[in-house]
């Protein structure tokens, strides 16, 4: 049975991929940051620089290499940068990181739940944003979340082999190595803070221990040795200090202020803003949440803090929280067949939708490029969706909403993707 299921995912994986194929194909990259990637690979392979970067000449120490030599390796291979090639090392990882979830919380998830939480997951605005763009962010995300799983396993679960504790300092390894210090920061304030709830901060050596330090401390002075060899001492002082301590106290870049996180997430968690609210509240309300729930918090909460205090800020940060606050809200759903709360908190999104129609016609009157079928048709089942779902809300059948609204999302992105070359000048 358990095998069959896997196979059942499998194919609705396949089916998102499918409805995502234009877009991941048909799109343009875009100039401010896939273009500067591309770019930055394409001087790596001329220069035969593997860990020292430059982009148009200039030192480029803002990334850790690991992205970009998939990039490079693509470029090797297909003799070309091709979105629908690069766009695999985004998607491919987001359709993990939502089976990985689906296994850690199947336990809790009763049985019209089970497939409600990757369905949410991967309809999450920023969720699904990152999952179609040449960007890092996505695999230091499943890194993460690799690393989390392999602590909760030593910590709640008592799976305390070999394996997971070399695992755990790996993983964490792989996503300093893609993204950066957040690789790190991320799941050590997740963790610390779940030790102190659960009144278990003495075992903190248990996990952050000397194999830990040790496999960390291997891994970064072997690459900080090389980029020293390959780069010079000026690059590694710029990617150890400037490109770190700089974006943390002081950034020259995307500095924002404290409360911009608050900001962000009304819209970068969309359509599942409000039902993430709702959840969490009613779930720390009623002081009844599982371990697996207390951790999902632990993940969350301490990073939208941890964001916070960091001086350069994106939306894009916020996507390690996702699918932990995603999973959080599926289980508190299962806990409770009808709330109003969250039936209000579904059917905002769904009326919203009775607008795509009004909305597409008023947004042609300003981008003529979008007076085209497929965006006609697009609107038209986006109202559909909106229609069916606040009727499936009327009569009490929330899980049927939602699956009805991811559905109708992935039929619209899937239309409207055939309309991407229209727009493509303004990506």
């Amino acid at each position: 049975m358990n095998g069959i299921n896997i196979i059942k995912r499998k194919y609705s994986y396949i089916l998102i991929y499918a409805a995502l194929f234009p877009i991941l194909w048909f799109r343009s990259f875009t100039p401010a940051n896939e273009l500067r990637y591309l770019e930055i690979a394409d001087e790596a392979l001329k220069s035969g620089s593997f860990f020292s970067f430059s982009y148009h000449g200039i030192p480029y120490a803002d990334k850790p290499p690991l992205y970009l030599w998939i990039v490079m390796l693509c470029k090797w291979v297909f003799g070309g940068h091709y979105m629908g090639i690069l766009t695999l090392f985004s998607i491919i990882p987001a359709f993990i990181i939502a089976y990985i979830m689906y296994k850690w919380s199947q336990s809790e998830l009763s049985e019209d739940t089970k497939h409600v939480g990757d369905l949410m997951l991967l309809t999450c605005g920023l969720f699904l944003g990152a999952g179609i763009v040449v960007r890092m962010d996505m695999l230091m995300t499943l890194f993460i979340v690799l690393a989390l799983r392999c602590f909760y396993d030593i910590a709640v679960n008592r799976n305390n082999s070999i394996k997971q504790q070399i695992l755990f300092p790996i993983y964490l390894f792989l996503a300093v190595f893609c993204k950066g210090p957040l690789g790190i920061a991320i799941p050590l304030v997740a963790t610390l803070s779940f030790l102190i709830i659960s009144r278990k901060i003495s075992s903190f050596f248990k996990y952050w221990n000397w194999k830990t330090f040790s496999i960390l401390l291997i891994g970064c002075s072997i690459w900080f040795f090389v980029v020293y060899v390959e780069g010079g001492g000026n690059y590694l002082y710029n990617l150890l200090f400037h490109q770190t301590f700089g974006r943390a106290y002081h950034s020259f870049h995307h500095s924002r202020p404290f409360y911009y996180y608050l900001q962000a997430a009304s819209y970068s968690f969309l359509p599942w803003t409000l039902l993430i609210i709702t959840t969490h509240i009613k779930g720390i309300w009623e002081k009844g949440m599982s371990d697996l729930q207390k951790f999902y918090l632990c993940v969350s909460v301490p990073t939208l803090l941890l964001l916070s205090v960091i001086s350069s800020k994106l939306a894009v940060y916020m996507l390690p929280m996702c699918p932990f606050l995603i999973y959080f809200s599926a289980i508190q759903l299962s806990k409770s067949k009808w709330n109003l709360w969250y039936a209000i908190s579904i059917a905002i999104p769904a009326v919203a939708l009775f607008f795509s129609i009004p909305a597409l016609i008023v947004l042609i009157g300003h981008m003529d490029s979008l007076n085209c079928w497929p965006f006609y048709f697009m609107a038209a089942i986006l109202t559909v969706t909106g229609i069916y779902a606040f009727h499936l809300i009327l009569h009490r059948q929330l899980i049927n909403a939602i699956r009805i609204l991811t559905l109708g999302l992935f039929i619209g992105i899937f239309i409207g993707g055939f309309g991407i070359e229209k727009i493509n000048y303004l990506i």
